[in-house]
């Protein structure tokens, strides 16, 4: 298989394989979520006949989280991803922000 293929394949862009929203999110780690419009479409280009409100009621009921667990920008995790996320990323994060 070609880059371009995995690349395609990897980012859960050619074929459905998750159950769930949750499941998406926790096995791509984190979704960019700077905009968090875009960030809605990103689940729902991944996830096909996801609609906006689905998005929005996972993202409600506390499923997925928008956070600053990577560095100083937004992205989405999962919710039960979120402790090991922080335990791993945030001393690195601290000690960015405190540069500033």
């Amino acid at each position: 298989m070609d880059t371009t293929l995995q690349r395609l394949q990897s980012q859960h862009l050619l074929a459905p394989a998750c159950s769930g929203i949750i499941e998406l999110v926790t096995r791509m780690g984190a979704l960019q979520a700077q905009d968090f419009a875009m960030s809605r479409w990103a689940i729902g280009v991944r996830h096909p006949g996801t609609g906006d409100r689905d998005i929005l009621r996972v993202f409600d009921e506390g499923g997925i989280i928008r956070t600053h667990v990577l560095r100083p920008t937004w992205h989405r995790v999962a919710a039960t991803d979120l402790r090991w996320m922080l335990a791993l990323t945030g001393p690195h994060v601290r000690v960015s922000m405190d540069r500033t």
